[in-house]
């Protein structure tokens, strides 16, 4: 996985600072940074009004208001993303300062090493300089040398640690890509069609109007305007052009190649549907304003409170539905850190995230495997002081392996359990002590 993030937490907790710091450094203010850069990339693509629309639309975006109540890469990663799109556009397509180029460079490639997926940006941003100036931006000397520093500075060194860690250049584009038991490009054959839902997930039905609106004029102008473009005639319809390949682009990735994604996946398309539900929200007042000023003023506020008192209620819902989520295994890792020896190995059938950020033990995870020969061989090699038996996915506590703890309860002593439910019928976590003294009692698969 990317490694930026996971150093970046080892130094807050290297440094004694704990879990609070860390969620306000690199998810609050990541969260809140962003509604202001999605501000500055909508006024620099289109103006102001939309700028200021389609910030306050994602200041209550329940995506972002779950994602930042989490500890993942998603946001962090999105920002410095957004801000390399904004100084390219700045530095290469305005012509402001050179520096800006350099700058978009490195920030991107953090923003991949935060999150592999966020250089899919660089994709719709390629394609449309290749409409826009065709070839030509390939002569720019500050987009090459901006390539260099960054391949020296970043790119070499980590492929080296890669070399030197796990024995090949780039690890992930293994297990992502190639590898038929871990890629979804292999277990998904047909195509992720559900994926153009996600604007109306995005949302709602409400902005989802105004969306297809703003699509419709957008459409209208590239189509109209389709010779123009091309040929470069005018540059009026380059920000529909990039708005649009910006939403297409990463959309045919997932839903036609890599076949799967989840609502945070596609996180870096909100700026442009935001953008394009900010035209058609701008285009009805304008409509109105013809008539009546304060009725189109009254018309817009109303629209915007009420889309974004929805938007509020489905992020502070899940918030509200997810956040016991893996709790049992926090309290079984919290358990074994005020019960055990620091020298305690422990081995936990599955979230080992999780179980490791709290637990402070040495913690192997191979999963339980896939039979009970390869249980016995996993339980030999780990030779682990405590089982942690997680519920929460179906094969990290498979039949097979409840009978084995069934019918080894001297071997594997139940200690402690932790219940999802009040009733205490369904398990999170199970810790078992492992009594090494009594051999295994061996039965086939």
């Amino acid at each position: 996985r990317p490694v930026l993030l996971p150093l970046i937490w080892a130094f807050f907790f290297k440094i004694g600072l704990g879990e609070i710091t860390i969620r306000f450094f690199t998810q609050f203010l990541p969260s809140l940074a962003l509604v202001f850069v999605i501000y500055l990339l909508g006024k620099e693509i289109y103006n102001k009004k939309i700028g200021l629309i389609s910030s306050f639309i994602y200041s209550v975006f329940w995506l972002s208001l779950f994602l930042t109540s989490r500890l993942l890469t998603e946001q962090i990663s999105f920002l410095f993303g957004l801000l390399s799109i904004y100084f390219f556009l700045k530095g290469y397509i305005k012509k402001e300062k050179d520096v800006y180029i350099y700058l978009s460079g490195i920030l991107m490639i953090l923003a991949i090493l935060f999150r592999f997926p966020t250089g899919i940006l660089v994709i719709p941003l390629v394609l449309f300089l290749l409409i826009r100036d065709k070839l030509i931006f390939l002569k720019n000397k500050h987009i090459w040398l901006t390539v260099l520093i960054t391949t020296v500075v970043v790119v070499v060194p980590y492929i080296i640690w890669n070399i030197i860690k796990f024995k090949t250049i780039f690890p992930a584009f293994n297990f992502y890509i190639i590898s038929e038991r871990t890629s979804a490009i292999h277990q998904f054959t047909s195509p992720a069609y559900y994926i153009f839902n996600y604007p109306l997930n995005y949302l709602d039905w409400l902005l989802f109007i105004f969306f297809i609106l703003g699509l419709i004029i957008l459409l209208i102008n590239l189509v109209l305007g389709f010779d123009i473009i091309i040929k470069q005639k005018s540059k009026k319809y380059n920000k529909d052009l990039f708005t649009f390949l910006w939403i297409l682009i990463p959309m045919i990735l997932f839903i036609f190649v890599y076949k799967y994604a989840e609502d945070r996946y596609l996180l870096i398309i909100i700026p442009p549907i935001l953008f394009v539900a900010s035209k058609g929200l701008i285009t009805s007042y304008n409509y109105l304003k013809r008539y009546n000023k304060i009725l189109a003023v009254i018309f817009i506020f109303t629209i915007l409170i009420f889309a974004g008192f929805q938007q509020y209620k489905q992020g502070k819902d899940l918030i509200n539905l997810k956040k016991d989520t893996y709790l049992q295994i926090k309290q079984a890792a919290v358990w074994i850190k005020e019960n055990t020896p620091e020298d305690t190995r422990v081995h936990i059938t599955a979230n080992q995230m999780e179980f490791r950020a709290y637990a402070d033990r040495l913690i192997t995870n191979d999963g339980p495997g896939h039979n009970k020969t390869e249980f016995y061989d996993i339980m030999k090699r780990v030779n682990s002081d405590y089982l942690v038996l997680s519920f929460w996915y179906p094969n990290a506590s498979p039949p097979w392996l409840i009978e084995i703890l069934q019918n080894n309860p001297e071997r594997y002593q139940p200690i402690i359990a932790f219940f999802i439910d009040e009733q205490k019928k369904q398990p999170g976590a199970i810790i078992f002590k492992i009594n090494k003294e009594i051999p295994e009692k061996i039965s086939s698969s």
